[in-house]
């Protein structure tokens, strides 16, 4: 359910993680590979969340092309990137350094109690039933396994450019649905002591504004607006600031932490 300050879903009704990948997985890859460190602060503040000791086993889910792993310590046990789209799955195969299974988030082809930690990045609100991953997160943790999430907020600028701008620029929409103040109690519903939760700001980085306008159109599958017109809604809904050492577009997420 929504939020009451969230915007509505898409005219075009909501569409579910797998189909949206399975379709614009590709743009959406090239993106990360063309600009690999403009997301970096989002990356490595979910990574310093987790805090993986050496040795242990580490769940990435939804992994997409498995950009996570670049942030990890080489001291990681393992790494287990989940997916659900097909097209996510095939080209996150090579670049995960790990195991990677294609699996529904609601029923994870895992066993009980085979992992240390799981970290979750950024593809909550595309899944219809969130709570049975919370579930099942639980259910594949080993007592004491740590499960991190973090996910755009309900009601905030990000939302808003989302379920609006990006669901008027992208033929297929956007109807995502974040994460209210009740994250606690749901994800503290699946079995977990929440230990940290909190709102951060921070930016996505690049050497200059056309760079933010080509990696936020392959990203978002933007084919229904120029690039001037994307310009312009970065600016209306999110801020970036444009200098000689850069240019930082402004977003954030709901970070969140919950033990077993």
């Amino acid at each position: 359910m929504y939020d009451t300050d969230s915007p509505a879903p898409s005219r075009r009704g909501a569409i579910d993680y797998r189909t949206i990948f399975n379709e614009r997985g590709e743009a959406y890859h090239r993106a990360m590979l063309a600009y690999p460190h403009a997301r970096r602060a989002e990356f490595e503040t979910i990574v310093r969340l987790a805090a993986p000791c050496p040795g242990q086993v580490l769940c990435d889910a939804p992994s997409g092309g498995g950009y996570l792993r670049r942030y990890l310590p080489d001291t990681i046990g393992e790494l287990i990137s989940l997916e659900t789209s097909e097209a996510f799955h095939r080209l996150g195969e090579r670049s995960s350094g790990g195991r990677s299974l294609l699996t529904r988030l609601e029923a994870i082809d895992l066993p009980a109690a085979s992992v240390d930690c799981v970290v979750s990045l950024a593809g909550l609100h595309h899944l219809p039933d969130r709570s049975s991953f919370f579930r099942e997160a639980a259910r594949i943790l080993r007592p004491g396994g740590s499960f991190c999430v973090a996910d755009v907020a309900a009601g905030t600028r990000v939302a808003r450019f989302l379920n609006e701008f990006v669901d008027r620029c992208n033929s297929s929409g956007h109807a995502g649905v974040f994460l209210g103040d009740d994250a606690p109690l749901e994800v503290g519903a699946a079995g977990f002591r929440i230990d940290t939760h909190c709102c951060l700001d921070y930016a996505w980085s690049f050497d200059d504004a056309r760079a933010m306008v080509r990696f936020v159109t392959m990203l978002f599958g933007l084919d229904r607006a120029r690039p001037d017109e994307v310009r312009a809604g970065i600016g209306d809904y999110l801020g970036y600031d444009d200098t000689a050492q850069g240019c930082r577009m402004h977003w954030g997420l709901r970070f969140l932490r919950g033990v077993r």
